[in-house]
């Protein structure tokens, strides 16, 4: 997961945290805004180390909002999100589903900051959040998450 500068984080949270109540699913917002690298690891032996040697690579990694959106392909709920562009997580995403051990999601790979989970169908005014379109954004550290949530932080 791509994380960023604790200023961004608490903009974004503060976002999030403008969605009415009465419109969020029970899964609600989110409360660590980040950008998903890739879905899915597999816990292989040796995989931070891996990822840490890849990203050693990069000087930086950039991204810009460009939408404010939804997924709805959850029958269960919807998920409010921020669309992003990002050539660099693009290519670390390729990267990772090349060299990585993975359980494909089947999806296209589309960079994406979560807000919130919304109950199916639930739509609101979010012309507050659009001021956030066109924000460059540069990426603090990733950090990877093995499926019994142990998180292992990797400096850009």
């Amino acid at each position: 997961m791509a994380h960023f500068n604790h200023s961004i984080n608490n903009k974004i949270k503060t976002l999030a945290e403008s969605i009415p109540g009465s419109l969020l699913h029970e899964k609600g917002i989110e409360y660590e805004p980040h950008i998903t690298v890739l879905y899915g690891f597999q816990d292989e032996f040796g995989l931070i180390e891996k990822l840490k040697a890849k990203i050693n690579t990069i000087s930086s990694i950039s991204c810009t909002i460009t939408d404010i959106s939804y997924f709805d392909t959850n029958p269960g709920f919807d998920v409010l999100k921020f669309d992003i562009d990002s050539p660099d997580l693009v290519k670390l995403n390729s990267w990772c589903t090349k060299n990585c051990d993975y359980y494909p999601s089947g999806y296209v790979y589309h960079p994406h900051m979560t807000l919130g989970y919304m109950k199916k169908g639930a739509r609101f005014e979010t012309d507050g959040m659009k001021r956030m379109i066109s924000t460059k954004l540069i990426v603090d550290h990733l950090i990877y998450s093995t499926h019994n949530k142990v998180k292992s932080k990797i400096e850009i």
